[in-house]
């Protein structure tokens, strides 16, 4: 994910696609001149909350929670033969969160909001998308996501 400032507000974005995921209005507006360093703002993954610096001082935005995002995988890669415990990166997983390759549901574990993992089946050589849905709805598609040799 990356955050855009806004003038009122803070923009959350999907890096793998550019696109908005959402817009956290702010309660007072940003600086008109930025500190030397950049824009100021902290994420606190386990809050998860914002801190960020406005004409007012210091606001803290606190989040229900951060949409539906994925970050990385770690392997990004694996052997036809399956078998590797892969880890999902990202943000907004919470328990129910499902799991599928290529459109093949897979066993998935939730291990916070920020991290889930699975056990790759045997698949085919080639790119392969994942898509992980919530129980509330929400689903996230990483087209080649992960590589199969």
């Amino acid at each position: 994910m990356f955050f855009l400032p806004a003038h009122n507000a803070i923009d959350i974005g999907d890096t793998n696609n550019g696109r908005r995921l959402e817009r956290i209005p702010l309660p007072d507006p940003l600086p008109a001149t930025p500190p030397l360093d950049g824009f100021a703002m902290a994420f606190d993954p386990s809050g998860p909350a914002l801190y960020v610096l406005t004409q007012a001082g210091l606001s803290v935005i606190h989040l229900p929670a951060l949409p539906l995002s994925l970050g990385s995988l770690q392997p990004a890669s694996g052997p036809a033969a399956g078998g590797d415990m892969v880890k999902i990166l990202g943000t907004g997983f919470e328990p129910g969160t499902s799991v599928s390759l290529n459109g093949s549901p897979v066993a998935a574990t939730v291990d916070s909001t920020t991290e889930l993992h699975i056990v790759t089946p045997t698949l085919p050589a080639g790119s392969v998308a994942i898509t992980v849905s919530t129980p509330d709805g929400q689903h996230y598609t990483w087209a080649d996501a992960f590589a199969v040799h």
